[in-house]
C-alpha cells in the first residue's frame, strides 16, 4: 500500500477505509428502503471491498499511488450496487439444473 497519505497506524490505512467508506455512504442516496441492519452490513461490506481492492487495481491498471483514495471512493460506491447484484446472480445460479448433476 502507498504511504502517501501519511495516515498510516500498523498496518491499516485509514485514507483507504474513509475513502472506501465515504463512497459507500453516498452510494446509500440510491438504494431502496433498507433495514438498519442491511444499510450497516451495506455499508461495512462497500468499505471493506473497497479497501482490499483499490491496491489491486491501482497495481493493475498501472495507476500512480496518488489514485488508490480515489480508486477506493469508486469500489465503495459501486460495492453497494454490485455485493447485492452479485449475490442475486448466485443464489440464480443454484436454481439451475443442470444436465449432468444428478
Amino acid at each position: 500500500m502507498s504511504q502517501s497519505n501519511g495516515l498510516i497506524a500498523g498496518v491499516i490505512e485509514y485514507g483507504l477505509l474513509v475513502a472506501g467508506l465515504l463512497g459507500s455512504v453516498v452510494s446509500l442516496s440510491y438504494t431502496k428502503e433498507l433495514s438498519k441492519f442491511q444499510l450497516f452490513s451495506a455499508v461495512i461490506g462497500g468499505t471493506i471491498t473497497a479497501y482490499y481492492t483499490a491496491p489491486l487495481l491501482r497495481h493493475y491498471l498501472g495507476l500512480p499511488d496518488g489514485f488508490e483514495n480515489a480508486i477506493a471512493f469508486l469500489v465503495g460506491l459501486a460495492a453497494m450496487r454490485a455485493i447485492p447484484a452479485l449475490l442475486s446472480f448466485v443464489d440464480r445460479l443454484r436454481d439451475i439444473k443442470l444436465p449432468w448433476i444428478g
